[in-house]
């Protein structure tokens, strides 16, 4: 089989592979954690007279250290510690 062939087909086995529905539930699951995270954000800067970006850090530094407990649970404290950052990077930009 040509070079070129061999590089079609492996493109349409990944694009296939990204629709499987294993795919799907980590994008739901993506979503889910970081409407979470956004929700938990919010609570903490409704509750606290500290500085929104202190509040956020110390949120993000949580999360980081909240992933490395359980396998289990990595992905969503690790979509929550990134979710962070992407709010905190808004802040600063």
């Amino acid at each position: 089989m040509d070079k070129i062939k061999q590089y079609v087909i492996n493109v349409i086995r990944h694009n296939l592979s990204i629709s499987n529905p294993s795919n799907c539930k980590e994008v739901i699951c993506h979503r889910v954690y970081t409407r979470w995270a956004m929700r938990e954000i919010l609570e903490r800067l409704n509750n606290s007279n500290r500085p929104p970006l202190l509040v956020i850090e110390e949120f993000r530094d949580q999360m980081d250290e909240f992933s490395t407990y359980n396998s289990n649970t990595s992905y969503m404290f690790s979509t929550a510690k990134d979710t962070a950052d992407w709010i905190i990077d808004l802040l600063i930009n």
